[in-house]
């Protein structure tokens, strides 16, 4: 759908970057000019995660109790389940309570086999029923019979690098031993489909085995993903026009690895080079992906600033491993470990003003999920604890704020909801928070502006230890049947933020806020092209970069292959 695309989209890419004044008597860069800000702003992208589109339906067993005598012929008084594993005598007592002592018709017998039947799919035994054998009923209790079923066979089919059998042996653990659970399917079909470049489809069919069943995975892969891109949404002083391509190598050494390289540049190469390269591999057959990433930026600003020759750069490493606890349609529950390191410096005229050497440890969930009010809802928790490791900045003068903290730790929460209303519209809630003891050098700080919060302004607008963000937008659209236009839709937005600084130093201020606002058009074309077009009013301050509140208009426009 169009709008997971480029929900993704804008908050990994169209983000932007920007300076403003400052003389060589300034002993500090400000927040927006500051290298670390800036490679953390341009971010990472990220996939989302696959789903299964249809859920596995099955016919309604071929017994209707209309169809047999309604006539009441004994008093129940027991139900025995005669071959069941998963529940016990107290669980089915429950379910038939409302019979037990009654008069019942044959009818009523397999009314009660179904609604067994229909317990077992309900949660997940997707193979197993129960029948109503022909038996001789005395002392009025009855006995049926449950066929637990199971995946007999699975087989895997399809063109596709599988050197360590990776695949093979996560559709191996869909076969289980007792009755098969649906849960059990979804989670290693799902993790099949989220390896890189995988493309997994599923035929369910019946097993010659009685109470089998038998599981066809159609396998397909794309061995090359990449995309080319520009937009406006770069700064006055670092190229307003930039240029992003992102390539994606999957499987290339045959075991479901993933190399990613991504380059962005500004119009005037020299203002910003940004350069990232990140490898993932897959750990053992539980879905756990470690994937390590290093990324540099280098930036010259133009325009006013050109005249003190600012200077920027900064260096990120990290190494991340998730491990997926729930996965499936509607639940999934990932944890998420890391290490970081980034290394940040400016320079005016030459002269070294700020370093930073920040390293830590960062501990976190991603938990979303699908309800029944047609929407989804992603949240993401995180705790990071710097870390006094591999020559991290010590206490002392030269780093990017006076009273900035190595040893800090910070605590970052996020929310978006996504919401199907009727007649094509839907609608978009999100929110970000940050809170810290401490006081952040500049990369750790929460910054407001750019393409997710703050949307009229530019990236890293404001700043500081604490923030919290939010975002409203309403959405209209849907698909269209025309030679080049495959998909629309029109939205408009309000988003705000605010930020603290507890400890703010002379040059800082204790807390900012803004505001803004807007309308657009985001659309796909023929030949995988997309884009949006945006006009943005600031609200509550000016564009520090341009001095003024004046209406602004971005763009982007981005090509898949």
């Amino acid at each position: 759908m169009i709008t997971r695309k480029y929900l993704s989209f804008f908050t990994a890419i169209a983000t932007g970057v920007c300076f403003v004044s400052v003389s060589p008597a300034n002993s500090q860069v400000p927040t927006t000019a500051e290298p670390g800000i800036i490679m953390r702003d341009l971010g990472e992208e990220r996939r989302a995660p696959s789903r299964l589109d249809d859920a596995i339906m099955f016919d309604e067993d071929d017994v209707a109790g209309a169809e047999v005598s309604t006539e009441k012929v004994f008093t129940l008084q027991k139900i025995m389940l005669d071959g069941s594993t998963v529940y016990n005598q107290d669980a089915i007592n429950l379910l038939v309570e409302g019979h037990i002592g009654q008069p019942v018709s044959f009818a009523d017998l397999n009314t009660i086999t179904r609604n067994i039947t229909r317990l077992y799919r309900d949660d997940g035994y997707m193979f197993s029923r129960a029948i109503l054998p022909p038996q001789e009923i005395k002392d009025g209790i009855v006995h049926l019979q449950v066929i637990e079923g199971q995946l007999t066979e699975v087989e895997v089919v399809g063109d596709f690098k599988d050197y360590n059998n990776l695949v093979q042996a996560l559709a191996d653990k869909i076969r289980s031993v007792g009755p098969t659970n649906s849960k059990q399917l979804e989670r290693y079909l799902l993790l099949i489909d989220d390896l890189p470049g995988i493309k997994a489809r599923s035929l369910l069919q019946a097993s010659e085995t009685p109470g089998g069943g038998k599981l066809i995975i159609t396998v397909e892969q794309e061995k090359f993903e990449g995309s080319v891109s520009v937009d406006n949404r770069g700064s006055k002083f670092l190229g307003r026009t930039r240029g992003t391509a992102v390539g994606a190598f999957n499987s290339l050494f045959g075991v479901h690895d993933r190399t990613t390289l991504r380059a962005i540049l500004s119009k005037d190469t020299s203002e910003l080079r940004f350069f990232d390269i990140s490898h993932e591999e897959q750990l053992g057959t539980d879905g756990v992906r470690v994937k390590g990433r290093f990324a540099v930026t280098n930036t010259e600003p133009g325009s006013s600033l050109d005249i003190n020759n600012v200077e920027g750069d900064s260096r990120l490493f990290n190494l991340e491993v998730l491990y997926p606890i729930l996965r499936g349609r509607q639940y999934n529950l990932n944890l998420i470990g890391g290490f970081t390191a980034i290394n940040s410096e400016s320079d005016i005229l030459g002269l070294d003003i700020s370093e930073d050497r920040v390293r830590y440890l960062s501990a976190g969930g991603r938990f979303d999920f699908t309800d029944t009010w047609a929407g989804v809802t992603q949240i993401d928790l995180e705790v990071a604890q710097g870390v006094d490791w591999f020559n991290a900045t010590d206490d002392g003068l030269g780093r990017t704020r006076q009273n900035g903290e190595h040893d800090f730790i910070r605590f970052n929460a996020s929310a978006i909801r996504l919401q199907n209303l009727p007649g094509g519209f839907s609608m978009l809630l999100s929110a970000a928070g940050q809170y810290s003891p401490d006081t952040l050098l500049s990369s750790e700080e929460f910054s407001v502006g750019g393409g997710q919060f703050g949307r009229a302004y530019d990236s890293g607008e404001i700043a500081g230890d604490q923030g919290i963000s939010g975002l409203l937008e309403l959405r209209y659209g849907g698909l269209v049947s025309h030679d080049y236009l495959k998909a629309y839709q029109l939205y408009s937005y309000y988003d705000l933020g605010r930020v603290w600084n507890d400890d703010p130093a002379v040059t800082e201020n204790g807390h900012a806020s803004l505001a803004s606002a807007g309308i657009g058009v985001r659309f796909n074309l023929k030949y995988d092209v997309s884009g949006y077009l945006e006009v943005n009013k600031p609200l509550t301050r000016r564009v520090s970069a341009e001095g003024d509140d004046d209406a602004r208009l971005f763009f982007s426009l981005l090509k898949r292959f």
